[in-house]
């Protein structure tokens, strides 16, 4: 048993050494259209708005190869890029790598279930390993997403003082005069119990992995 884990394990390494490969071998395809990643890595540079030119697809493959951003990034400031501009480009850029790498992981992940190799247990931490790694980039686009909207929020202008609807202190004639609406509010806030949230329902949060 002991040895046929061994065996196992070194299998799972020969797997992840001929995908680790095969990425590299795109260094020495650059030059072929009609490879699928180099056609994906075209089509990206057109949505980046920067000419198909081996030395620009050089940097997007060491972006997916290497997972390195220097290239890129300098890249993008020859071409005339605003700060903004390579901000956005590097979201874009990280969304291609992480499905890429998620794809890829998911296809190992398949295999090695498929097989049957190691054990039981050992392959669903495997499993487990790669449905963290999706939640967590699921929250860091969520997370992106939010920002772009606050700022895009805070970016706008404040309407002005003298533009803002008044709230009429009285109804009618002669009626008594009531507190301002802004210190109603603070009461009310005040009087509100904040709201704990618990996991009540008992819900198993690791099914949802």
């Amino acid at each position: 048993m002991k040895h046929r884990f061994f065996e196992d394990m070194q299998e799972l390494c020969n797997m992840v050494s001929a995908r680790d490969d095969a990425l590299n071998r795109l260094f020495l395809d650059i030059d072929n259209d009609k490879n699928p990643q180099i056609q994906a890595i075209v089509g990206l540079l057109g949505q980046l708005e920067l000419p198909d030119t081996q030395p620009n697809r050089f940097a997007l493959l060491c972006r997916l190869v290497h997972l390195s951003e220097s290239a890129v990034i300098q890249t993008l400031k020859k071409a005339g890029k605003s700060n903004e501009e390579i901000k956005k480009s590097k979201r874009i850029l990280l969304d291609w790598v992480s499905d890429f790498h998620t794809k890829t992981h998911q296809e190992i992940v398949e295999e090695c279930e498929n097989r049957q190799l190691l054990t039981p247990f050992y392959r669903q931490i495997l499993q487990g390993m790669h449905h963290i790694g999706k939640a967590k980039r699921g929250r860091c686009r969520f997370s992106s997403c939010k920002k772009r909207i606050s700022t895009k929020r805070a970016s706008k202008k404040p309407i002005a003082a003298s533009s803002r609807p008044t709230t009429p202190t009285s109804f009618k004639a002669g009626a008594q005069t009531s507190k301002p609406y802004s210190r109603q509010t603070k009461s009310l806030c005040k009087s509100t119990k904040p709201i704990i949230f618990s996991n009540q329902r008992g819900i198993d949060e690791t099914s949802l992995f």
